[in-house]
């Protein structure tokens, strides 16, 4: 196919990740799979092949086992079947891609498997390998022999004596992944940050309630530090309501942070929302004051980056890519577990006057902004991809 106005042959990209849009429980890197995909299209030919469960294992409702249109001109493949060694092999040569983007790395049938088949099936196709966090080390740290048998018996075997390139979205992952990865070509470990959801609004005029109303968008799982926000909630002089939004990924722990909740004081009230669906998080973070996630770790933080972009001042720990928010007048950094320190700091963001408060949500807005701006993204992905960029816009 050739691109308008020109004689460029559009890239035929295949994008492979076990779970994609209507999925809303696998969190960030689905979003970050989305986002790709939905920026690259004015630029290639894209195919996504993906699972047909959400990541509790509800079915979705969607056509299974064959090509449905996505997007502007992309297509979606729901593999239920097909989801498997020979469905994997067809579509490899059926597509004959030009690039293989395999999302995330703790999937065989996701990662293994087209490793695998690529290798005898496309030598020529250019693979990029694109781990999302997933190989951090305080990621790495949860189900910490499971992994590190993946990795050592499975994963990295694959990954020797073969050309791809390999997306780090961070400095802290790209440092992890230059000690874990047994890439021999040091440029092909590419630092390259996500792409986030694009023409957010921020709030004009928005005023904070006298009682401070505190948000969080997350997975319900330790990574996420939820139970850390309710114990320092149990700790605060002021005034404030938490409203809690995401799908509970860990039962056991989940049930900890009920317990918590029923121990917070009269002056502090809790609301589990639920799921929320991706597409109405900006909405829902725009009715709120200050957005709190004090994450073990975070690649990217999708939710964190949109509550900036609403113009939200912003709560995290010292581990997730938004940092120096105190010296940035966005937020505030704290260490993820330090619970004393939380509850102070939720303190301070109670008792913020109008005027000030306002300051802040202009620098937290200016913040995400500035990502944009000089993160490079628009370049950094026409040359990874290796493509024209066309009408494609952050």
């Amino acid at each position: 196919m050739m691109k308008g106005g020109g004689n460029v042959a559009r890239r035929r990209i295949l994008v492979i990740y076990d779970y994609f849009e209507p999925a809303t429980q696998a969190g960030g890197p689905t979003l970050s799979c989305i986002n790709l995909v939905r920026f690259l299209e004015p630029m290639a030919d894209l195919w996504v092949l993906t699972g047909w469960r959400d990541l509790d294992g509800t079915p979705l409702p969607v056509q299974r086992d064959r090509w449905l249109p996505w997007g502007a001109r992309s297509q979606v493949c729901y593999a239920h079947k097909g989801w498997s060694m020979l469905g994997v092999w067809r579509i490899l040569r059926q597509l004959q891609p030009d690039v293989l983007y395999l999302n995330g790395v703790f999937s065989p049938l996701g990662t293994l498997l087209p490793l695998f088949l690529q290798r005898w099936l496309l030598p020529e196709c250019r693979v990029i390998l694109a781990p999302r966090g997933m190989l951090q080390s305080q990621a790495l740290a949860v189900k910490a022999l499971k992994k590190r048998l993946y990795l050592q018996g499975l994963l990295l075997p694959l990954l020797r004596r073969r050309a791809l390139t390999v997306q780090a979205t961070g400095p802290a992952e790209w440092a992890d992944m230059q000690r874990l990865l047994p890439v021999a070509d040091p440029s092909a470990l590419v630092l390259l940050g996500n792409l986030p959801r694009m023409g957010i609004a921020c709030r004009v005029g928005y005023r904070p309630a006298a009682t401070r109303s505190l948000v969080t968008v997350a997975l319900i799982s330790p990574m996420k530090n939820i139970l850390t926000v309710l114990q320092a909630l149990a700790q605060v002089q002021q005034p404030m309501h938490y409203h809690l939004y995401g799908p509970v990924k860990d039962a056991p722990y989940w049930q900890h942070c009920l317990q918590a909740a029923q121990k917070l004081p009269a002056h502090v009230g809790f609301t589990y929302h639920g799921l929320c669906p991706p597409a109405e998080v900006p909405a829902r973070l725009a009715a709120y004051d200050v957005y709190v996630q004090p994450s073990r770790s975070e690649n990217f933080g999708h939710a964190l980056f949109e509550a900036l972009m609403v113009g939200l001042p912003l709560v995290t720990s010292y581990t997730t890519p938004w940092q120096q928010l105190q010296h940035k007048q966005a937020g505030w950094n704290v260490a993820g577990e330090d619970v004393a320190g939380l509850a102070a700091i939720l303190d301070e963001a109670a008792q913020l006057k109008p005027e000030r408060y306002a300051v802040m949500a202009g620098h937290a807005r200016q913040l995400a902004e500035n990502y944009l701006q000089q993160s490079g993204l628009e370049q950094g992905y026409r040359q990874l991809f290796q493509v024209t960029m066309g009408n494609a816009q952050l």
